[in-house]
């Protein structure tokens, strides 16, 4: 074989070398790219009510929901792709969020593949008590749709008749709180039960949206007695389903709701992320 013939083999060779040696790397670096990818995909799944479904007491202003913010807060600083999953709305109760969502097979198969769970509720239960205890003392449908309507309500009703302000202070100190254990009982249990093993769950307190100069006297402490008395349920019952709480009953929610005196503003749901944060592992 001539000298040249030789060359032209030896870099024939070389080439085929490095071709194979290029697409052995361009195959392990896809497999490797996705192998990262399915690892970091990231699935949080929010349970609850209108506080983080991002309920807007004005329908010119947009208020997004803590879920929304904790979502691009993981995906910014974990840098995962995250999917998130919408199990909450409007007005839900404990049990109405076991059977608008708990009970459904579908979302239970869901919360099986959720690497965070986070669950805000309790607050309408807490609106229901009022409304009822209102109805018990005056006969009528209260229709206000927040505790601070619901008491301004109670306040106006009482002026000339204190009786009215005592007997509903009465009645709301004496609130049965077994149905809502026994509620969140249900609940927590089937997040327990259909949650994948290691996942977070998180799940926040109930805070008084009554300011303090608010002048409801009476009212306003059997308000906050009712509230810490759901609150307690909830941080007692952490270890027994599983979870953590999120406080957010003492970080002044009460300054940063909507003209609705309810439902946290921009600023208020960014603090409830926060809190939630706090307690990621």
């Amino acid at each position: 074989m001539s000298l040249r013939r030789k060359s032209r083999t030896l870099k024939l060779i070389i080439a085929a070398v490095i071709l194979c040696m290029c697409v052995v790397s361009v195959i392990v670096f896809h497999v490797r790219e996705g192998r990262r990818n399915a690892a970091k995909t990231f699935i949080y799944a929010a349970l609850g009510d209108s506080i983080p479904n991002g309920y807007s007491a004005a329908e010119e202003d947009t208020v997004s929901g803590y879920p929304r913010l904790l979502a691009e807060d993981i995906e910014a600083e974990e840098e995962v792709d995250l999917e998130l999953l919408w199990y909450t709305k409007d007005g839900l109760t404990v049990d109405g969020l076991y059977e608008t969502y708990l009970s459904d097979h579908k979302v239970q198969e869901n919360l099986k593949k959720a690497d965070l769970i986070t669950v805000t509720i309790g607050a309408n239960d807490l609106l229901k008590g009022f409304q009822d205890a209102y109805r018990e003392i005056s006969g009528k449908e209260i229709k206000a749709q927040d505790l601070d309507g619901t008491l301004k309500i109670l306040q106006k009703e009482g002026y000339g008749e204190p009786e009215l302000l005592v007997r509903a202070a009465e009645r709301i100190y004496s609130w049965d709180c077994s149905e809502f254990e026994k509620d969140w009982a249900k609940a927590m249990e089937s997040v327990r039960k259909n949650r994948k093993e290691g996942a977070e769950v998180i799940v926040t307190t109930v805070y008084d949206p009554v300011r303090k100069d608010a002048g409801f006297g009476v009212l306003e402490r059997a308000a906050a007695v009712l509230i810490g008395r759901v609150n307690a349920i909830i941080v007692r019952d952490c270890e027994r389903y599983g979870y953590q709480a999120a406080d957010i009953s003492g970080i002044g929610m009460e300054g940063h709701l909507q003209s609705d005196g309810l439902h946290p503003d921009s600023r208020g749901q960014r603090m409830i992320m926060e809190q939630i944060k706090m307690k990621r592992r």
